[in-house]
C-alpha cells in the first residue's frame, strides 16, 4: 500500500475492504451507506470516488487535504513519513480527551480513540490546554505558567523546571475557553521569533489579561523559540522581555510574504468562510440575496450538509 493511500484511510470512517480497494463513509456529506470508494492507481495515487455525487476537490476538503496529497511522494527516495512524538491532551482530572501526532518529514495531526481505535478527527471533541491539570493547580497556588506556541516548547521549559501550557495547532489556535484555567496566574508567553508567532503571543497575551495575575511577552535570547533558547544553555530568567503590542506596518514585502507559512483549518464553507474569524459579505443593497444567502449558508452548517457544492462541516453547538 502507498504511503499516500495509508495517509487517507487513517481519515474515514466505516472502512471496508472491497475486492482491491476499499469502500468507506465519504467526508463530504451525511452518508449512511459507505458511498466512498477507494483503490491504489498504478503510479502509487490515491483513486476515490464518491457515488453520492461529491466532487473531489470536496472530499480532500472535507479530510483536510489538497488533491496533491493523493499522489505518492517517496518514489523520488525522500523519508517517508513516521511518528516522532505523541502528546496526550486530558481534562482536569487526567481523563486523556485527544491526542497531537508529530510526523517526520514536520507535520502534525489530532486523533482520538474511540471504542479502542484511533480516529483522526476530533469532531466536537472538547479542546484544552496541553498540561491542563498541572496548569489549573498552579493557576490556583498564584504560580507562574509559560505559555509556548508547541509542544516541544512545553517540553523544553518544563525540564528547566517550570509548569508551561500551550494550544493544540500552533499559532493562531488560542480559543477564548482556555483562559479561564489562567486564573489567578502569572503568565509568561515565550512568543516564537516571527510574524505569526508574535502576533500569537500578543493575542494571547489580550485574551488572558483579564483572568491572569500578571501576564508578560518575552522571546528567545537565541533561536527561534524556547527549545532553541534553552537548548543553547540559557535560562527561563534570561527570556528577552518584548512589547506585548508593538505598532506593526501594514506594509509586508513580497519575499515577507512569501515566507509566511500557510495556516491550516478547517473552513465553514470551503475557500469562503473560516471558523473563528470575520467574513465579509458585499453586495448592492435589499434584493442582492446577502440575508438569504447567509441564512441558508447557517442552515447548512447546522445540518452538516453540503452548501454551493462544497462541505459544512457542523461546528460545535
Amino acid at each position: 500500500m502507498s504511503t499516500a493511500l495509508d495517509h487517507v484511510l487513517e481519515h474515514l470512517d466505516g472502512l471496508k475492504r472491497s475486492g482491491a480497494g476499499y469502500i468507506a463513509r465519504c467526508p463530504a456529506h451525511e452518508d449512511h451507506r459507505q458511498s466512498l470508494s477507494l483503490a491504489e492507481g498504478d503510479d502509487g495515487r490515491v483513486l476515490l470516488t464518491c457515488h453520492a455525487g461529491c466532487d473531489l476537490p470536496t472530499i480532500c476538503a472535507a479530510l483536510e487535504m489538497t488533491p496533491a496529497d493523493l499522489f505518492e511522494k517517496n518514489g523520488d527516495g525522500s523519508r517517508a513519513r513516521e511518528i516522532v512524538a505523541e502528546y496526550d491532551y486530558s481534562d482536569e482530572a487526567g481523563e486523556p480527551l485527544f491526542q497531537v501526532v508529530r510526523f517526520a518529514p514536520k507535520d502534525f495531526r489530532q486523533r482520538r480513540q474511540v471504542v479502542g481505535e484511533w480516529v483522526w478527527k476530533l469532531g466536537e471533541t472538547r479542546r484544552v490546554l496541553y498540561r491542563l491539570p498541572q496548569v489549573i493547580a498552579t493557576a490556583k497556588a498564584g504560580g507562574t505558567v509559560y505559555v509556548a506556541e508547541g509542544e516541544k516548547d512545553v517540553h523544553a521549559i518544563e525540564h528547566a523546571g517550570a509548569v508551561a501550557t500551550c494550544n493544540a495547532g500552533g499559532a493562531g489556535k488560542w480559543r477564548n475557553e482556555y483562559n479561564a484555567a489562567l486564573t489567578g496566574a502569572h503568565v509568561v508567553i515565550v512568543a516564537d521569533k516571527d510574524e505569526p508567532g508574535r502576533a500569537h503571543a500578543a493575542s494571547v497575551a489580550a485574551a488572558v489579561k483579564p483572568y491572569a495575575a500578571s501576564v508578560r511577552v518575552c522571546e528567545a535570547k537565541v533561536g527561534k523559540d524556547a527549545s532553541d533558547h534553552l537548548g543553547a544553555g540559557y535560562g527561563l530568567e534570561d527570556f528577552v522581555g518584548v512589547d506585548a503590542n508593538p505598532v506593526r506596518s501594514a506594509f509586508v514585502t513580497a519575499p515577507e510574504l512569501a515566507a509566511l507559512e500557510d495556516e491550516a483549518f478547517d473552513w465553514v464553507l470551503d475557500g469562503y468562510v473560516a471558523p473563528y474569524s470575520t467574513t465579509q459579505l458585499s453586495g448592492a443593497p435589499k434584493l442582492a440575496g446577502k440575508t438569504t444567502w447567509a441564512l441558508c449558508l447557517s442552515a447548512a452548517v447546522a445540518r452538516g450538509a453540503k452548501f454551493m457544492g462544497r462541505a459544512t462541516p457542523p461546528l460545535p453547538r
